[in-house]
């Protein structure tokens, strides 16, 4: 369904932190305790104010236990600074977003009104499959880097992991959801977080 080999890339020389974007990220827990079992998955997007092109600026994926994973989705917070967080609130999952947003509030991020819990309504892949008009019209733009997030897009409909692509849509469908919001300015210095 997807060829990573046909999709539009950036060059990854993105300025999240400048006023022309807005950022999101799609955030997938993986909830198994499989050896072989899901990544737990970050998806970084950011969508330009100017022409509406999102750039994939990160795509995190890892078999890690939630604690360290609500490390990670911190400090990758701090760096990038986004406007909105989606991320998917299923069942245990709501407990790990909730003490994610008392993480994110104790560093200063305003999790309260940022984190928008995803219940989900539709199957994985017609979440995943959505996002097809706009990768193939290059709207959503990929950086080779990511690996991971084009290995598990090639292999995806085999039966194979797509927890990245779940958390790009994600992601996504967070930014589109901001367009109706308020904008807001956002800075290095935004939320204070260095402690100086």
């Amino acid at each position: 369904i997807f060829n990573p080999e046909t999709f539009t890339y950036h060059s990854g020389d993105i300025d999240v932190l400048s006023d022309e974007y807005e950022v999101s990220f799609g955030v997938d827990l993986a909830m198994g305790k499989k050896a072989r079992g899901d990544y737990s998955a970050i998806a970084v997007t950011a969508r330009s104010k100017q022409t509406g092109i999102i750039y994939v600026v990160d795509a995190y994926g890892e078999r890690i236990k939630p604690d360290e994973f609500m490390k990670v989705i911190v400090d990758k917070v701090l760096a990038y600074q986004p406007t909105v967080i989606g991320i998917e609130a299923q069942f245990a999952q709501e407990f790990f977003v909730d003490e994610l947003k008392k993480a994110l509030t104790r560093v200063g991020y305003p999790a309260g009104t940022r984190v928008k819990k995803i219940y989900q309504v539709s199957r994985k892949e017609l979440r995943i499959e959505a996002m097809i008009p706009d990768i193939e019209s290059g709207t959503i733009r990929f950086n080779k880097r990511h690996a991971l997030l084009l290995e598990q897009f090639e292999q995806y409909g085999t039966g194979a992991h797509d927890d990245l692509p779940d958390a790009l849509s994600m992601s996504v469908t967070s930014l589109a959801d901001t367009q109706i919001s308020v904008a807001t300015v956002r800075r290095n210095d935004r939320w204070n977080t260095q402690g100086t």
